[in-house]
């Protein structure tokens, strides 16, 4: 008899070696979900609104932004997310350069650490 094969995307099974959850408070509210094929950048939102303009539950879900390829480019996008959430005014250029460098030099500093 023949054996069943499954078909598909393999499942998201925590015992994998190629599946990890790549959590850092510097990149709150967004983490990172590596599985062997690519690099995902979730977001926890928690619904300020419910469905038909119902009062929201305030249960937190899990919202997918981005599929990367590398780890990298992961955390380049999520400095430019959050970035793009900073306060929508700047009084100088200045001012906009040391918001941008500080998010920047944030991520930065998690792919430069070395170990100890």
């Amino acid at each position: 008899m023949t054996e069943k094969t499954k078909r598909g995307r393999p499942s998201k099974d925590s015992s994998n070696p190629t599946h990890a959850i790549i959590k850092d408070p510097l990149m709150e509210p967004y983490y990172i979900q590596k599985d062997r094929y690519n690099y995902t950048i979730i977001e926890r939102v928690t619904p300020t609104r419910g469905f038909a303009g119902k009062k929201a539950i305030g249960k937190e879900l899990e919202r997918p932004i981005a599929y990367l390829s590398s780890f990298r480019g992961a955390l380049w996008r999520i400095s430019q997310l959050k970035f793009k959430s900073t306060k929508g005014e700047f009084d100088s250029i200045k001012e906009y350069i040391d918001e941008w460098d500080k998010v920047k030099n944030g991520m930065n500093s998690l792919l430069n650490k070395s170990p100890e």
